[in-house]
């Protein structure tokens, strides 16, 4: 039996997709042909996130957070943490691959940290550091 397979060397995402391979064989009957289709998914695991948060916020004010990761295939999900403690369920998975939050800053600093995972179960993550400010009045 020969070995008719093909390979592809240094897989990338555009080479996900479906392929076909016939064969065909002289017989008796005349001309037989069979075929096989596959689907080839290519993983890529998320990049490190990018992350837009003002520079500074007073208590009790509303913030939104925006996160963004564009190379994970499948599309990442995206998970906030502040302290350690998961803050909303998993958010930003298709296309519009953007995690976004509102966040009321309450009196306590801490970091706010977006972690960006998919199927390979490939993580990253970006820090942010939150700085309580009251108000100072002149």
């Amino acid at each position: 039996m020969l070995n008719t397979g093909i390979r592809i060397r240094n897989v990338t995402r555009k080479d996900s997709g479906t392929y076909r391979c016939e064969i065909s064989a002289k017989s008796e009957e005349g001309q037989r042909l069979g075929e096989a289709t596959i689907t080839l998914t290519v993983l890529v695991p998320p990049t490190t996130p990018i992350c837009v948060v003002p520079n500074s916020a007073m208590t009790g004010t509303v913030v939104e957070l925006s996160c963004k990761e564009a190379e994970g295939s499948p599309p990442s999900e995206y998970q906030w943490y502040k302290n350690g403690v998961a803050l909303l369920e998993k958010t930003g998975t298709g296309s519009a691959r953007t995690a976004n939050i509102t966040y009321t800053m309450n009196k306590k600093s801490g970091t706010l940290v977006s972690v960006v995972t998919n199927c390979n179960k490939s993580c990253r993550e970006n820090q942010i550091s939150v700085q309580h400010r009251n108000a100072q009045w002149l």
